[in-house]
């Protein structure tokens, strides 16, 4: 079972998910719960910041074309380095995972208004990312 809360003022915009998960038989009862990943961006200032918590030491960033334009995407502190392609109408998604104990990234996307970007699973609200062409995002994970 998935639970999204969404919540936004006038400086920021907050993205919180949670996953609960349980099993329960006559012979075994188990229950998971898996924390929640609180996604916070300064967007609507006019800043390019994101701020990750709760990640449970996996970051997975994935980027959706979802215009016609395409657009080159790249990340770095990634499990290969620094990583990036061209996303096309044929090669729409892009997805790469951040190194084991990384605390930053530097997300680039060339046509911000064309692509999706969801880290573990989670839409990042890009509406009010002030965006001219090419855009550097700073992610940091707490």
């Amino acid at each position: 079972m998935v639970y999204n809360q969404l919540q936004t003022d006038s400086n920021k915009t907050e993205l919180s998910t949670s996953t609960k998960k349980s099993k329960d038989t006559k012979n075994n009862a188990n229950s998971t719960t898996q924390s929640q990943t609180s996604i916070t961006t300064d967007f609507a200032d006019g800043g390019n910041n994101i701020t990750l918590s709760n990640t449970n030491g996996k970051v997975e960033v994935t980027f959706t074309l979802t215009g016609d334009e395409e657009s080159w995407v790249s990340a770095t502190n990634t499990a290969d380095g620094e990583s990036g392609t061209t996303l096309t109408a044929t090669d729409k998604t892009y997805t790469v995972t951040l190194a084991e104990g990384s605390t930053t990234s530097m997300l680039t996307v060339g046509s911000p208004s064309s692509v999706e970007i969801a880290i573990n699973g989670q839409k990042v609200d890009t509406t009010n990312l002030v965006n001219a062409g090419l855009t550097n995002i700073n992610l940091t994970v707490q």
